[in-house]
């Protein structure tokens, strides 16, 4: 028996023969039989394998459930050091809203992982993390926590100042400030305008090394169009209104990528939130529906993968995304269809600032082509507790020059900028697509 191996096997709290993985015992090759009422461990070679029980699959209906009470137990055992078992069995009740032996299964789960560990007392079994526990909590607060001093000052100033245009300049100046202790040296976050552009941003971040502003007052500055990795819009309060104000302004510094140049990021952060979560969706998938001559002012055309918002960030309420699915059309035809979908946490804690910078990280790479960098790790400290939600597709079917055959060409080559995009978000050097590549004329 080695990790990843997979068995069939029964249990009182997920649905009976499901499938569950060991590819993730615990340094120590250690789980949990499920079979009896104590919390004893076993070696995995001394395992009745037909008795035996694992934490559920990744991506199986349990494993969200697992997720949430491994999350929601090491929170409350780091704030608390030890529970006894009832306690620490109510209180995940209680936030959770899970059933006692859905909960009672995953605490076993996790005490074989290596997450927790119960001592018997009085023949009472009392829970409390373990190393390996004790550091994920650590990871997982930090991430949690990393606006949170930001949060509370713009709370302050609104509570302080009615006047709108100062707290709404206060804020933007809280947010340059925590970007800016956590990019790089080389970059360098301001607000100002790109050359040539004539609208005014809230924060620019530019390659401060390479380039040099055009114009420069304190944290006002014109830089030039080549040396901008991230834009960024800030509102005091996100509302389809300013949502909408500030796609627009987005769209205004949106370009085409030619050979080896970089896309820049583009995000929208708010402090606070008025109206649904379904209607900031809406609102992004309005505002990037096909453009027709009827509504050319109102909607915004993809034409290359990067050209969607990266990330609408909402402190402590709200996290949207744009991303693309593979989609089959009714004659075979594969096509990448994009998507608007808010992004929830099976967790209690404040994951929608640490997800953004994480998100907004991959961009501030040098040389462009080199490895993503990754220095906090703020986007991996949620592990598999994050999932999408609100999920609305912009298109019912087949959009673009993915509806024409004239257009192959140009279908090719935007599956494979796709495909080079994503490689590269995620680490892998740049590459030009084969398909089409786009060069400049001028």
């Amino acid at each position: 028996m080695k990790r990843g191996d997979v068995f069939i096997l029964t249990t009182d709290c997920w649905d009976k023969q499901r499938q569950f993985t060991i590819s993730d015992v615990g340094p120590e090759g250690r789980a949990m039989e499920m079979s009896e009422e104590t919390f004893k461990t076993y070696n995995l070679s001394d395992l009745d394998m037909k008795a035996a029980i694992f934490r559920p699959q990744r991506g199986s209906s349990g494993w969200s459930n697992y997720d949430a009470v491994r999350d929601l137990s090491s929170k409350i055992l780091g704030e608390r050091g030890k529970l006894q078992q009832p306690d620490l069995e109510a209180s995940l009740i209680e936030r959770t809203k899970f059933p006692e032996t859905l909960i009672r299964g995953c605490l076993r789960l996790l005490t074989g992982a290596g997450y927790l560990e119960a001592k018997p007392k009085a023949e009472i079994y009392y829970f409390s993390l373990t190393a390996r526990g004790r550091m994920t909590e650590a990871k997982s607060s930090y991430a949690a926590s990393f606006a949170h001093e930001t949060a509370m000052q713009a709370e302050r100033i609104g509570q302080l100042v009615s006047h709108g245009p100062t707290v709404g300049s206060y804020r933007e100046e809280l947010l340059r400030e925590l970007l800016q202790k956590h990019i790089p040296k080389r970059f360098h976050a301001a607000t100002g305008f790109i050359f040539g552009r004539g609208k005014q941003l809230d924060i620019i971040i530019y390659d401060q090394i390479e380039y040099s502003p055009l114009f420069q007052a304190g944290n006002l500055v014109v830089v030039p169009e080549e040396s901008v990795r991230a834009v960024i819009e800030v509102k005091s309060t996100l509302s389809t209104k300013t949502l909408r104000e500030a796609l627009v302004g987005l769209s205004a510094v949106k370009r085409h990528v030619y050979e080896n140049e970089q896309p820049i990021f583009k995000g929208i952060f708010a402090y606070s939130l008025k109206g649904s979560v379904k209607g900031m969706v809406k609102t992004v998938k309005d505002f990037y529906q096909e453009q027709t001559l009827e509504n050319m002012n109102e909607t915004e055309s993809i034409d290359q993968p990067w050209d969607v918002v990266d990330g609408i960030c909402v402190l402590r309420r709200l996290l949207i995304s744009v991303d693309f699915n593979e989609m089959e059309t009714d004659v075979g035809q594969i096509y990448p269809a994009p998507f608007v979908a808010a992004v929830e946490s099976s967790s209690l804690r404040e994951f929608q600032a640490a997800r953004f910078f994480d998100r907004l990280s991959r961009y501030l790479r040098y040389p462009f082509g080199g490895a993503r960098l990754d220095a906090t790790g703020l986007g991996t400290m949620f592990g598999d507790q994050l999932w999408a939600s609100s999920v609305d597709l912009i298109h019912d079917g087949a959009w673009g020059s993915y509806l024409f055959d004239e257009f192959k060409d140009h279908a090719e080559r935007f599956t494979e900028e796709l495909e080079i995009y994503r490689e590269w978000l995620e680490g892998s050097a740049w590459r030009l697509p084969q398909t089409g590549i786009r060069r400049r004329t001028e």
